[in-house]
């Protein structure tokens, strides 16, 4: 049906190279149930779908719960921002399980803005490119290339740099064996690299080893090309603030 839908929109290509992961059952916590409009009356910790009983939530109503959700949560985003942010939030919580586990949809925890989220990842890419834009405005050109690597690099800018460079291994892997999972894991690894990277080094406007200032900069730059590639593969629209 969903084919037939697509190429009824004239999405003829995208039906065509579609191939459909059949995944497993998806569940609601008790609060989000509840919030949905789910009778959550028996005290049970967990509510799957089910047409039989009644219990079936439509994907606009979710978003929009979400939405209302992350503007609670973080009053002070417009709420452009905010819905982006929450359907990050669901895309990042249906994406992060493997085919063969149970989805426990908890929006509570989806919306979290630390931890294995999509909220994380959306603030983590927010974070580099107010960093590049700190940069741009104080005049400072990021370079292109490097000619030379400062002598001596932080524990933190290696593991960064180092898991940058596995981005088209990852992808291959995970294109290969179909797993949406495996490059989630990655985008999740790749800003919590770039988080210990920020919180362990000093403000780059602050550098005056010029070297140093350049990969530094350099580094941020790839960060942000790479998270903004990974990101799009899923489906999630890149924020640049938040």
């Amino acid at each position: 049906m969903l084919y037939e839908s697509l190429r009824s929109l004239g999405f003829t290509e995208q039906a065509d190279n579609s191939i459909h992961l059949a995944y497993e059952v998806v569940t609601l916590s008790a609060a989000t149930a509840a919030r949905l409009g789910v009778d959550t009356s028996d005290g049970r910790d967990f509510y799957a779908m089910s047409g039989r009983k009644g219990i079936e939530i439509k994907a606009d109503d979710l978003i929009n719960s979400a939405i209302e959700r992350m503007l609670e949560i973080k009053p002070e985003l417009p709420p452009e921002i905010a819905a982006v942010a929450a359907a990050s939030a669901i895309r990042y919580f249906m994406v992060r399980y493997n085919l063969q586990q149970v989805i426990a949809l908890d929006m509570d925890e989806a919306l979290r803005a630390n931890g294995d989220t999509g909220v994380y990842l959306q603030y983590a890419y927010a974070r580099a490119n107010s960093i590049l834009r700190k940069l741009d405005t104080s005049g400072y050109k990021v370079p292109e290339t490097l000619e030379t690597l400062p002598e001596q690099l932080e524990q933190s800018e290696w593991e960064l740099l180092l898991h940058i460079d596995a981005y088209p291994r990852s992808l291959a892997e995970a294109s290969a064996k179909f797993a949406p999972n495996m490059l989630a894991t990655y985008i999740y690894d790749l800003a919590s690299h770039f988080s210990d990277f920020y919180e362990h080094t000093p403000p780059i406007l602050k550098e005056t080893d010029e070297r140093v200032k350049a990969f530094r900069a350099l580094l941020v730059s790839a960060t942000v090309q790479t998270m903004a590639n990974a990101l799009r593969v899923l489906g999630f629209i890149p924020l640049e603030s938040m």
